[in-house]
């Protein structure tokens, strides 16, 4: 990788973290939750190494950061770093994920799809059974990026 490809990898994970604390100041989500920097570092580490451990396992060569992959794990793996008994976060990267795909694309979910992606991902680590992952969050919104 050269340097200029890692420089853009890093502007694209900054920018992504910088959307998620940008919502998680707002009243609605920060008396819900605790998020010190250090969780953010081992969030951000442990979304690369999922990146690097998800592009080996499915042979993917990649040309750089996917925006939507880094968003979605990272604000998953900060849930799980930070305190979030209520697991606000994942619903604060849900909203980051619709923003960005309504600014880069001029579309967004649906309000009652939303809800319910919301609801799904509340479950998650609770009744797997009815949740969501950080994969299947990802892969909504990449999908209607692409349509």
């Amino acid at each position: 990788m050269t340097s200029k490809e890692q420089e853009e990898i890093e502007a694209i994970a900054r920018g992504g973290m910088q959307l998620i604390d940008s919502i998680l100041v707002l009243d609605l989500f920060r008396t819900h939750v605790g998020v010190s920097d250090y969780s953010k570092e081992n969030a951000a580490q442990d979304a690369i190494n999922h990146l690097m451990e998800h592009l080996e396992i499915m042979k993917i060569q990649a040309r750089g950061l996917d925006s939507y992959k880094f968003i979605s794990w990272y604000g998953f793996f900060l849930s799980n770093h930070a305190d979030d008994p209520k697991n606000v976060i994942r619903i604060a990267t849900i909203l980051a994920l619709n923003i960005m795909l309504r600014r880069d694309n001029d579309k967004s979910l649906p309000k009652d799809l939303l809800s319910e992606l919301a609801a799904m991902a509340l479950r998650d680590g609770q009744d797997d059974n009815f949740g969501i992952g950080k994969n299947g969050v990802y892969f909504i919104f990449k999908t209607c990026s692409k349509i």
